[in-house]
């Protein structure tokens, strides 16, 4: 017989690493695990969390299955259920919930168990086999918003209603059926009594009865609640629409709504609040650059924000905060949450159904939360989430006596941010924020005369008004998010601190370098939070096909104060499991980095490696530096550079050109180029370039990269024309062939892609692509060597493409050209360490190629694990000069890796490396015994376990290669000295 005791134990889930019992009351839970325990529909017998978060609820014998599934179905936090009867265990998908047979989809039973061990939870084995099943489109947000989506296009699209009345509609009857599910008695020609959604329905199928309800809501609530300003255009064909919704019937569309099984006293407001992506539709989107934030950020800014100062100011609970471009509201929901449940905490005994505590909930959101956006319909949206937030913290009896606060016109604003003349300037600037946070919009900004956008008018209006200071301010590219930056100031007081999501090619776009030093110069950064590298994953459900990347930046006004001394923390977000299934942030040690803003202001390109890289690679660049660049070699040579034609509506007469026939870029391979050209048929260009560049011998070099980030070159000499996605660099005599074969060598190695990640501002953030002034900063050499290796390469291709087939001989090629730059530029062990991680797993992971291998695992005595231990062996060898012996065990499991190091005296035993054995459940119970208890926070979150005892120390990490790869071998190494070092240890004393 199955007991849910048996199968904690038989998984190794435990109260010390995230199994939390319904029956422990002394546990203080966050909301989220909170609210499911405290839930009588969804209460488990035990939940088992990761950090916050909870992962699997456990069942025993629930006694209404399709009530229990339905209610966590849309809770929309839970991916596991397993439940257990006397003699079967079923285990179920939490996030796919099947309507025709009212259960949630079924995944495995006792024999898929073991799937489900702690080790396989927490290192992601089980999230990977699983990942199809947990698939997000099968989500009740997702749902929700899709039904919503359906419906609102019919109310437009056929029934010939705008916008703003279609949203105020939906919005209406969405609020109505949150009193029917939360059983808040409605008193609409009668007395108080809980209704049924059938009794609504029956109401829409008239229009004036329709309306008489809406002004008894008015009148019973008050408030600013989807207002419909003109209902003329609402007839029987949209009320029909709102009931096949409501009833869960298959829309007009052809998609089935499932409204009769959403409920909407357990679905999150915060998922009711991101109806705006869908409010303001597609081509609003498009138009404005405005999408929705998705939740887990929202949480995230907030937790490191409101919540933080909370945990200073313990004692308060007001903290007001604005959002500029507050779309939904999302963040201020988020904000108001913090602020009820702070007071709550603050006032225990206090009456949750008194008039006082009714009084106090509207005070909160009217003393502290404020938003502005230029969409109408968003601010709607914004204001009914927030009541609905109000409404989340009262029983059904206390909601029947709650009026709304007035919000429009004092709170919110519906207004362009960057209207000066506006009311809203008066009254946010009476008031003291200590929070700025938001997702302002990203595009960017067009128009001449007064079609010039307002946020145009206001840069150019403040650089008159600041006069002409040093760095003066500016914005690139018309980009709306950088203005919204700046703007803040004008609202902000010496202890106000902004968050906001803007676009990462803030940080690198070469255009941008002036807005960066006019920022840096004039703010205080304290932290960025990129999420380039999982750009794919974080906005993936919006409607833009083309996935932006986001960075969080958190900083404040500086207020006249100097800059240059301030040290901000670098956070970057890598590819990993967690994160594509469920948005769980996962931080290696190697992606945090402290920086002066003073040394990001002298090197511009370091906002780059910060993202992929660190300090040794930040070493290495600087050094690079040292040499001749590709484009200095080109000036000193007189070479002749630059791009084939431009198309356009210019009318420049070819000319003799048109001779010559057309070079697809196609042709240009690697060392190679095709010689198929096509008949040139224009008789004008817009830009006919600089026509030698089309004769004799040249470099082609094209503007994309490959998928391993290399350019494509190649050396040409047919006459031919080329468009400007190539460039052609010339050579003047035929004695400077070997410096273009040295361009291209140098162009398509190894250390061309690593340059490429770690400098170029596109690759890793948006395209993988790089801008000529880019690739020719990359450092050259006139090794002979090289030259040789390249027409090798050449000549080889030459053969293969004449039938004979040399691709072994090309990968070895390949190999001494990689060798042979690593010679000509002087590599050491550890930049060719650099330049390897890079490209075997970096690379990779950004362009989601061979991802495979990133959490390939170490075989027993493997020697890629020897070339980890042989960098410290090295160094201590070195050290203690046959003084001491240096000793390391290695503890190898199929999760986890341990290496200890201890130093003994000589005369006790030689120098040594020792591999040991061992199940998973040893290491771990030492990682516990050595005080780590939280092991899937530290060691699987944060990717490593380290430390000091009195003979030795030690490093854990999970059994993956790429974290045990030689370059980082360097850095625990530097990390493991200045350790010794500042806890006052010396070499002798280890």
């Amino acid at each position: 017989m199955a007991s849910i005791k048996s199968i904690h134990n038989k998984l190794g889930l435990n109260k010390s690493n995230g199994l939390v019992l319904s029956e422990d009351k002394d546990i203080a839970l966050v909301r989220k695990i909170d609210k499911i325990i405290n839930n009588p529909l969804t209460k488990p017998h035990s939940v088992f969390c990761m950090g916050d978060k909870p992962f699997i609820l456990f069942y025993e014998k629930p006694k209404d299955r399709n009530g229990l599934f339905k209610a966590v179905w849309n809770l929309n936090e839970i991916p596991i259920v397993i439940i257990v009867e006397d003699t079967t265990v079923d285990i179920y998908n939490g996030f796919e919930y099947l309507k025709t047979e009212s259960s949630l989809a079924l995944i495995s039973n006792s024999n898929g168990l073991s799937d489900f061990e702690y080790l396989k939870l927490v290192t992601g084995d089980t999230w990977e086999k699983y990942a199809s099943n947990l698939n997000y489109k099968n989500r009740v947000d997702f749902k929700l918003l899709e039904n919503i989506k359906a419906a609102r296009e019919i109310l437009i699209n056929d029934c010939n209603i705008d916008d703003h009345t279609a949203n105020a509609l939906l919005g209406k009857s969405i609020f109505v059926r949150y009193l029917i599910d939360r059983n808040v008695r409605i008193g609409y020609k009668s007395d108080p009594k809980e209704w049924t959604t059938a009794e609504y329905c029956e109401i829409l199928s008239d229009k004036q009865a329709t309306f008489d309800f809406f002004s008894y809501l008015q009148q019973q609530f008050n408030g600013d609640l989807f207002q419909i300003e003109d209902s003329s255009t609402i007839g029987p064909l949209a009320l029909n629409t709102v009931r096949d919704l409501l009833l869960g019937v298959t829309l007009q569309s052809g998609q089935l709504s499932l409204f009769d099984v959403f409920d909407f006293s357990i679905i999150p407001v915060e998922f009711i609040s991101n109806v705006y992506e869908l409010f303001i539709g597609h081509e609003e989107q498009a138009t404005s650059g405005a999408y929705y934030t998705p939740l887990f950020l929202v949480e995230y800014i907030v937790s490191q924000t409101v919540t933080k100062y909370f945990e200073i100011n313990k004692t308060d609970y007001n903290c007001k905060v604005l959002d500029p471009a507050c779309g939904s509201g999302i963040f201020l929901v988020e904000t108001l949450r913090v602020l009820i449940e702070k007071f709550n905490a603050l006032n225990p005994n206090i009456l949750k159904d008194s008039d006082k505590y009714r009084e106090i909930l509207r005070k909160i959101s009217e003393d502290n939360i404020y938003g502005i956006d230029k969409d109408k319909s968003a601010v709607s949206v914004a204001i009914f989430s927030v009541y609905l937030t109000l409404l989340d913290y009262q029983s059904p009896r206390d909601i029947e006596n709650f009026r709304f606060p007035k919000l429009y016109g004092k709170n919110f604003f519906s207004a362009d941010f960057f209207d000066t003349n506006h009311e809203f300037n008066a009254v946010l600037k009476k008031s003291e924020f200590k929070y700025i946070l938001g997702n302002p919009p990203w595009k960017r900004g067009g128009g001449d005369g007064e079609r010039k956008p307002l946020f145009e008018k206001y840069i150019k209006q403040r650089k008159i008004s600041e006069g002409h200071p040093i760095i003066p301010i500016c914005i690139s590219n018309n980009e709306i998010a950088q203005a919204f930056l700046l703007r803040v100031s004008d609202f902000s007081t010496p202890s106000t601190n902004a968050s906001l999501i803007v676009t990462s090619k803030t940080l690198y776009n070469i255009n941008a370098q002036s807005f960066r030093k006019y920022f840096l110069t004039n703010y205080l950064v304290d932290k960025i939070f990129e999420l380039s590298p999982v750009r794919r994953e974080v906005f993936n459900k919006s409607n833009d096909p083309a996935i932006a990347p986001a960075v969080i930046i958190f900083y404040k006004y500086a207020f006249g104060t100097e800059t240059n001394v301030n040290y901000l923390d670098h956070y970057s977000v890598k590819p990993n499991r967690f994160f594509s299934l469920f948005n769980l942030f996962v931080i290696n040690r190697t992606d945090i980095k402290k920086v002066s803003q003073n040394l990001l202001l002298s090197k511009d390109w370091l906002w780059k490696t910060l993202l992929y890289g660190h300090y040794l690679d930040y070493n290495f660049l600087l050094r690079l530096e040292g040499y001749q660049t590709i484009d200095e070699r080109i000036l000193e040579k007189k070479f002749l550079k630059g791009q084939g034609f431009q198309n356009g509506s210019d009318k420049n007469p070819v000319g003799d050109l048109a001779k010559l026939k057309l070079l697809s870029p196609d042709c240009i391979q690697p060392f190679f180029v095709r010689n198929d050209l096509q008949p040139f048929k224009d008789k004008h260009l817009h830009r006919i370039r600089e026509k030698q560049l089309y004769y004799g011998i040249r470099l082609l070099i094209k503007k994309g990269l490959t998928n391993e980030l290399k350019s494509v070159a190649a050396i040409c000499d047919i006459d031919c024309l080329y468009k400007d996605s190539v460039t052609g660099v010339k050579a003047n005599v035929k004695e400077d062939l070997s410096d273009l074969r040295n361009i291209s060598g140098l162009m398509q190695s190894d250390l061309f892609s690593y340059y490429a990640i770690h400098k170029f501002s596109s690759p890793g953030v948006e395209r993988e692509q790089a801008f000529n002034e880019e690739k020719f900063s990359f450092p050259f050499s006139d090794l002979i060597e090289i030259t040789g290796v390249v027409q090798e390469i050449e000549e080889d291709l030459a053969l293969h493409k004449n039938g004979m087939f040399r691709e072994n001989q090309q990968n070895v090629l390949r190999r001494k050209l990689n060798l042979t730059v690593y010679e000509a530029l002087h590599l050491s062990n550890i930049e060719k360490a650099l330049v390897d991680f890079t490209t075997k797993y970096t690379i990779p992971s950004i362009l989601q190629k061979n991802c495979g291998e990133l959490y390939k695992t170490i075989q027993f005595k493997d020697e890629y694990l020897e070339a980890y231990i042989n960098v410290f062996y090295s160094k201590f060898s070195n050290i203690f000069n046959n003084k001491k012996s240096f000793n390391i065990e290695v503890w190898h499991t199929s999760h986890v890796i341990g290496i200890f190091f201890r130093v003994d005296s000589l005369q006790s035993q030689k120098s040594s490396v020792e591999w040991l054995n061992k199940a998973n459940d040893d290491l771990l119970k030492l990682i516990i015994s050595l005080g780590h208890d939280k092991i899937s926070d530290k060691l699987f979150i944060q990717k490593d376990v380290r430390g000091f005892e009195k003979d030795y120390f030690y490093i854990f990490k999970p059994n993956e290669r790429k974290v045990w790869h030689k370059a980082l071998a360097y850095l625990d190494l530097n990390d493991f000295m200045d350790a010794i070092l500042k806890t006052g240890k010396t070499h002798e004393s280890i």
